[in-house]
């Protein structure tokens, strides 16, 4: 779909073997990438010691394609943290080569490394939206400092433009949506959350702590935000919150542990047994990983069908807080044009386990989310069977008629504000 905007993986890594591909794969999606987990991206890859990645995008390259770093904002920040790695690593030419002190010759040299980099990334798995926006924005500053001539100042330059983004539109970009999109979430509101989205926690916690000050602390190597009283006199903004969550992952279970920590009275319940209790429901709060250029959000697969559900029973609005980092020139309306395929065992094993054995499941996770209380059938030679195939969707896109607001740190909008943000964007960078 894209190859006319990616360079192939064979002009940076002429050697190696294509990566194997699934065997039975549905044949509706047989256009989009779909590798062998089983298969270790590095030895599949040929990667050994003499390796041309640095060991940060290595480390970074198996823990997505192993499924370990999930979230949009989640993974653009590792792909930040190993651009800093990478950056600090570059080192200037030696004595023989061309002036050392050529500012222009470390923009234009440290650019296909970098690009070589990010292919290797893509190759593991298939770039993130966010991650896209990022390295677009540093191909941009390389451009800039491509005049520059002292070595260190542009990689000083360099780092600290990454660690602007950070700052700015994944750190304090949230804090403002938690602002805007909590004075939405009224007294006695019962809110409705899919899965997790490190946004749609925040704009919770807001919500709940009310007018009372806040501190805003960065917590482990998520590096998300978490919002917590300054004081003991916490007044809370009286509201419940039902958790909607969905196999294989289950990544609700990750948002009602932050929200009960945080004191707000939750209920958690699987995507199934939604329709029972959406007659509560008076305000959908969601994540998103994009929002395209036609109105559309891509967002984890479900996301479509709570907000579905929520519209039709309860008549609610649906609220989507996502940064404008996240806004994507791209436009499609289904989820087959562009989408991303997930590890097919994940489906009866649940996400993979820490062990070398790629059929050991994290415990808990398995096909009920219960630890030891599945007698189904076993699907561990599922591949075996010619007539069986498993389908995996990461992402499934929500109509703009389903999505009453989006909240973003520029604002409240509409979805068909989408390209008029986009066109802000690229001529604010133009005139930078």
């Amino acid at each position: 779909v894209e190859s006319h905007t990616k360079p192939p993986v064979e002009k940076y890594f002429p050697h190696l073997p294509v990566r194997k591909q699934e065997s039975n794969r549905v044949h509706l999606l047989r256009h989009l990438k779909e590798p062998d987990k089983r298969i270790d991206v590095l030895s599949g890859l040929g990667l050994g010691s003499q390796s041309p990645i640095h060991p940060a995008f290595l480390v970074l390259g198996v823990d997505l394609d192993e499924g370990r770093i999930r979230g949009a904002n989640e993974r653009c920040l590792h792909f930040l943290k190993a651009c800093e790695t990478l950056v600090r690593a570059q080192n200037p030419p030696s004595s023989g080569e061309q002036s050392a002190a050529n500012g222009s010759f470390f923009a234009r040299s440290f650019g296909p490394t970098l690009e070589r980099h990010v292919t290797f990334l893509d190759h593991c798995r298939p770039l993130a939206v966010t991650v896209r926006n990022t390295y677009q924005y540093l191909k941009h500053i390389l451009n800039q400092l491509d005049s520059l001539e002292d070595w260190e100042a542009c990689r000083s330059r360099l780092l600290s433009a990454i660690d602007e983004f950070r700052e700015n539109c994944i750190y304090l970009a949230g804090v403002e949506i938690a602002e805007r999109a909590s004075a939405s979430i009224r007294p006695g509101e019962c809110v409705c959350t899919f899965g997790y989205s490190s946004v749609v926690a925040r704009v919770l916690e807001r919500a709940w702590y009310g007018s009372q000050k806040v501190r805003a602390a960065r917590q482990d190597t998520v590096d998300s935000l978490v919002l917590k009283p300054t004081g003991t006199d916490c007044k809370p903004v009286l509201f419940s919150v039902i958790v909607v969550d969905s196999r294989p992952y289950f990544e609700g279970r990750r948002m009602l542990a932050r929200l009960t920590k945080a004191g707000i009275p939750c209920e958690y319940t699987h995507i199934d047994a939604l329709p029972s209790l959406v007659h509560k429901v008076s305000l959908a709060v969601v994540g998103a990983h994009a929002l395209l250029n036609n109105g559309y959000v891509l967002a984890r697969i479900g996301t479509a069908q709570v907000a579905n559900i929520v519209a039709s029973v309860s008549h609610a609005p649906t609220l989507v807080c996502a940064e404008t980092y996240k806004f994507w020139e791209r436009a499609h309306s289904d989820a087959f044009e562009y989408n991303e395929l997930g590890d097919p065992d994940d489906i009866w094993r649940g996400p993979r386990g820490v062990s070398s054995d790629p059929n050991e499941g994290l415990p808990g996770l398995g096909p009920t989310g219960l630890p030891t209380f599945y007698t189904g059938p076993n699907l561990l030679d599922w591949r075996s069977n010619p007539k069986l195939r498993l389908l995996h969707l990461m992402y499934d896109v929500l109509p703009p008629e389903l999505v009453s607001a989006v909240v973003t740190e520029k604002g409240t909008l509409p979805t068909t504000s989408v390209p008029v943000v986009l066109r802000v964007k690229q001529a604010a960078s133009y005139s930078l």
